[in-house]
């Protein structure tokens, strides 16, 4: 859980600024504390600060009307996938309630046949 403490904590230091900060959908922004290591996915506030959804090392995100989907790489060799739940996130909302995974990618790949997901596509 240290990740979701991490982007918290960073956020509320917005006055210093991300390394990256894009807008994924909505409320949703893909951000980096300090390296593409500490990058993850976020549900953003309106003071500024935005609260973890997907943890750090986000390589590859999509969304759609239902869902955002991030894809974490651990190490070279160990890949995760997670999904956020639109529908049931808010800012008020515990991650554990919206976020889903860690999924290797077998298991990712019947979660996206069976609830629609959009496929991860690699961040520039």
């Amino acid at each position: 859980m240290r990740y979701w403490f991490v982007l918290a904590a960073a956020a509320g230091l917005a006055a210093c600024g991300f390394v990256q900060d894009e807008k994924i959908d909505g409320p949703y922004r893909f951000v980096a504390v300090d390296s593409e290591r500490e990058a993850g996915v976020c549900f953003a506030l309106a003071d500024g600060s935005c609260i973890g959804r997907i943890p750090e090392r986000v390589v590859a995100v999509a969304y759609n009307s239902d869902f955002v989907v991030g894809e974490v790489r651990q190490t070279p060799d160990v890949t995760s996938f997670y999904y956020v739940i639109r529908k049931v996130d808010g800012p008020q909302v515990d991650p554990s309630v919206s976020v889903r995974g860690p999924f290797d990618a077998i298991a990712f790949e019947a979660e996206r046949s069976r609830l629609g997901l959009p496929e991860p596509k690699p961040i520039r």
